[in-house]
């Protein structure tokens, strides 16, 4: 799964806007031109001195770092032979980065000093001292039977995913959602996302589609004797209303998972009443799993099996300003 993909669509849209317009930069962000001198009327809106532009992990990059023992040309050799595009991903991979560049350069022509980062190597310190950037959270694990704790060296922007590394095995993990009691589940997997993830993984798990609504309202016409419009316009209105409500604000302080594929039958899940999609300020899970992985944004995963713990929640020190595009100005 690729990093920062809703992320990347959001700029290319808003670069569009800003290619070689000094004027509509103006518009965008007040007070640009005059930020080392000062504002003359004093009405900066967007006071932001630093950027941290986090580059999206390519696959080129991801097969380069999953195979550091060799050389570029041998990973050539060895993509080849497997049946890899291995021009398409060298292209992609130079194009992604011309982008990041390219919004890095416009960021500094605007006058802010601008860092670039990567997941590889990890970015455990260059976080600090950022202004723009997207809250993010902590992901922190505890592994038994000592229970000592360790803080990793990442934060997740989108979305924490856990759950067996084979898709087709079962994922036992239990869960505890903001102190609550702990519950035994069964399913296909956990999904914790911020408010910036909640647009992409989130929304995909868990939108309602028009024909399954469009069922569900014949049915409580015919068998139920409710009064509908059981039409696919009035249905596709219903499944829009639903599926808006599925996204939060990227600056919210809480959470939202998702059980996906979650298992019920007879005595199952222990105890009963967990829902299988809400928002929480904290999630806690600990593993049952025999190879599983804890995921960050798609990118970078550990180990996560048998006896592994791990605390979710947002950080009033992550959050970080989040950068809006206005969709009415002209491009």
């Amino acid at each position: 799964m690729s990093v920062l993909n809703n992320f990347s669509v959001s700029v290319a849209k808003g670069l569009r806007r800003l290619r070689q317009n000094k004027e509509l930069s103006e518009r965008l962000l007040p007070g640009a031109s005059t930020r080392r001198h000062g504002s003359k009327d004093g009405n900066t809106r967007l006071k932001m001195d630093k950027c941290l532009i986090v580059s999206k992990v390519t696959r080129y990059e991801y097969e380069r770092h999953s195979h550091d023992y060799i050389s570029d040309s041998e990973l050539e050799t060895v993509l080849r032979k497997r049946g890899s595009d291995f021009d398409s991903m060298l292209a992609n991979h130079k194009e992604q980065k011309a982008f990041e560049e390219n919004v890095a350069k416009r960021l500094r022509e605007m006058g802010h000093q601008v860092e670039m980062a990567s997941r590889y190597p990890p970015m455990s310190n260059i976080h600090e001292n950022q202004d723009a950037q997207t809250k993010e959270h902590d992901v922190t694990t505890a592994n038994s039977p000592t229970l000592s704790t360790k803080v990793l060296p990442f934060l997740a922007l989108n979305e924490v995913f856990i759950g067996e590394s084979v898709t087709s095995r079962v994922s036992l993990l239990r869960l505890q959602i903001d102190n609550g009691q702990w519950t035994h589940t069964k399913s296909s997997g956990l999904c914790v996302t911020t408010g910036t993830g909640s647009t992409s993984w989130h929304f995909s798990i868990n939108c309602l589609r028009t024909h399954s609504v469009l069922e569900l309202m014949k049915i409580l016409g015919e068998e139920f004797d409710v009064k509908l419009e059981t039409s696919v316009e009035r249905a596709r209105e219903v499944a829009e209303r639903y599926n808006q409500k599925l996204m939060f604000a990227p600056d919210s302080d809480q959470l939202a998972y998702s059980v996906r594929e979650y298992i019920t039958f007879e005595e199952w899940p222990v105890p009963r009443g967990l829902r299988v999609r809400d928002r929480a300020a904290a999630v806690r899970v600990r593993s049952h799993c025999t190879d599983a992985g804890l995921v960050i944004d798609g990118s970078v995963s550990f180990p996560f099996n048998d006896g592994t713990q791990a605390a979710l929640s947002v950080h009033p020190e992550d959050s970080l300003m989040t950068v809006h595009m206005d969709d009415t100005l002209p491009y």
